[in-house]
């Protein structure tokens, strides 16, 4: 299975259950969910990406990902 979810149920814990139980998810996420990795945790006013800057962390087997487009996009899948 492949679950697609809305960032506001999403989080690293959620993911590393579901995927023990062989069923993979994918979703937008928060900065503010639980077990976030501080690296990726950054204010959009305070600090500005460069268009099209890309950076991801592994936590838990859960690929966390961060771009930049015109707003900052969060990620978070177990299907990598």
């Amino acid at each position: 299975f492949i679950l697609y979810c809305d960032n506001y149920f999403s989080n690293i814990p959620l993911f590393k259950a579901l995927r023990e139980y062989s069923i993979v998810a994918c979703s937008t996420g928060r900065p503010n969910s639980s077990r976030y990795p501080c690296t990726l945790k950054f204010n959009r006013h305070s600090s500005h990406l460069p268009w099209n800057t890309l950076s991801g962390v592994v936590l838990n087997n859960v690929l966390t990902i961060v771009w930049q487009d015109k707003n900052v996009v969060r990620f978070l899948t177990t299907y990598h």
